[in-house]
């Protein structure tokens, strides 16, 4: 063993010299990693900020991934009685859109699966596919300018909705069949037609489940292709058994994005979004755009054994939008009520108006939307066909209007959405209890956006809206997403 105190210092000047030229010559700024993202060109298909804006902030950079965590970091304790899976959907572009322009509601869907157990949670998120939209992305074309090479394949990006349908997946946007998606692995199984028993070319984003009955209740807009003027009324047993098929002409054109059902009646929403084949076609522009001058039409058609004459369509408000219902049943006096989230604008900030002179002097600085949370009512029966004015409910702004969905078609007292809109989005959790007249609101912080709330009664024979509600979260300051479980019986204490 060395007796010695001090190690023996480097002895550079001993080693003999294999090269004479020793010169040293290093690279300056311009090669570094941030000087050459700044100087390189990229490929116009990951140029996500000039096809979309939205994709210049941070957050909203698309993360192009399939992805599984076992075990997400947890903060607080989860309560025992979820146990389940939350599915979700999120649009997430792949390819960038080359003609320059486009909107967020075409991203690529994404599903993620948050599985919950024990207090532990696993995620995995897969994309939807594969579809048309990928390769018109990487072909150029944006929405409604369809490559006749990718014409055969389905058009939808599947980044709507998920519906859990007799123990299957389904993945719907409304301009395409739904996709059936293993609920598993997420692994994309093929277009689903309902056991072909589906003729049209399209699906409702939003269909409804009865759980009294176990039916479910769907359409489809534009259901004879591209523009047409028609609309198809599907209802399912809960056996999966096609049960009514109806084709209707409807008045207008426009986005039928959500619905509403009754013990007795279906109505389907049509808001004014307007179809412009020609915009379409010479400006390569979006499917609908926003017409102020358009009203609002609902059609009104019977939930059980409908002809295409019993249809009747009713209007209200000019320049006011909605986007989701939270619930809808038929009172004592046999009236159909459908309650929503409405304004000014168009909350979802979705579709560009057809008067962009007009919007901009209507709204200076694009502030964000003022709106109500509002109660239509339709008499069926009535002689007139103009909708008397919404009564209000609650004088908050919000969207993605949910209930306790065990109520879904009967009467209820309590509905759930996002609110507190700012220019970025919403940031806040919204609880209406109709019956009390009250509010409740918690904030989720002052950059951070929440999505949809969803609803987890705390038993299966709990009280309406007695359980959770549990909403993904993103953090504009950091990038990060949460997701978020609030207790009904008082969300303003936080997660």
């Amino acid at each position: 063993m060395s007796d010695e105190k001090t190690p023996t210092p480097p002895q550079w000047d001993t080693f003999q010299r294999l090269c004479h030229n020793t010169r040293v010559v290093a690279s300056d700024l311009s090669a570094t990693i941030d000087g050459k993202r700044q100087n390189l060109p990229i490929s116009s298909e990951f140029q996500f900020a000039a096809a979309d804006p939205l994709c210049a902030q941070p957050v909203n950079h698309p993360g192009r991934f399939d992805a599984e965590i076992a075990s997400c970091v947890v903060h607080g304790s989860i309560p025992q009685c979820i146990d389940g899976t939350f599915y979700r959907i999120i649009c997430d572009f792949m390819f960038a859109n080359r003609n320059g322009h486009d909107i967020w509601i075409n991203d690529d869907g994404a599903v993620n699966a948050w599985r919950i157990s024990n207090g532990v949670v696993d995620f995995k998120q897969k994309f939807v596919g594969p579809r048309a939209s990928s390769w018109d992305e990487r072909l150029g074309n944006h929405f409604g300018a369809r490559d006749p090479r990718v014409f055969d394949q389905v058009q939808s990006t599947g980044n709507t909705h998920v519906q859990w349908w007799q123990k299957k997946l389904l993945v719907l946007k409304e301009d395409s069949p739904p996709s059936l998606v293993d609920p598993d692995t997420l692994d994309t199984i093929g277009v689903y037609d309902f056991e072909g028993q589906m003729t049209a070319k399209t699906f409702c984003a939003h269909p409804k489940t009865d759980v009294s009955t176990g039916e479910m209740l769907g359409f489809g807009m534009e259901a004879a292709g591209l523009g047409s003027n028609d609309l198809a009324y599907y209802r399912f047993s809960k056996e999966g058994k096609l049960l009514d098929e109806c084709w209707i002409k409807t008045p207008v054109v426009t986005w039928t994005h959500d619905m509403a059902a009754t013990d007795n009646f279906v109505i389907f929403g049509m808001t004014p979004h307007e179809l412009d084949l020609k915009h379409m076609k010479e400006a390569n522009g979006t499917h609908f755009r926003r017409n102020p001058f358009l009203a609002n039409h609902s059609g009104v058609l019977p939930r059980r054994g409908p002809k295409p004459e019993d249809v009747r369509w009713f209007t209200s408000l000019k320049n006011h939008y909605w986007g989701h219902v939270s619930n809808h049943f038929e009172g004592d006096d046999s009236c159909i009520y459908i309650d929503t989230f409405l304004h000014d604008t168009d909350a979802l900030g979705v579709f560009p108006t057809q008067h962009p002179e007009l919007e901009s002097a209507h709204n200076p600085g694009h502030r964000p939307p003022v709106g109500k949370f509002v109660r239509f009512k339709i008499d069926p029966t009535a002689e007139t066909t103009e909708m008397e004015p919404p009564k209000i409910i609650s004088d908050v702004a919000g969207e993605m209007a949910r209930c306790d969905d065990r109520y879904t078609t009967k009467p209820y007292n309590h509905a759930f959405g996002s609110g507190g809109p700012t220019p970025r989005g919403f940031g806040a959790v919204l609880h209406i209890d109709i019956a009390a007249g009250t509010t409740k609101m918690w904030n989720a912080g002052p950059d951070v956006t929440v999505g949809e709330p969803c609803f987890v009664p705390r038993s299966a024979d709990a009280p309406e809206a007695d359980g959770f509600l549990v909403v993904s979260c993103r953090d504009h300051t950091t990038t990060l997403g949460s997701l978020v479980i609030l207790d009904t019986r008082d969300i303003t204490a936080g997660p």
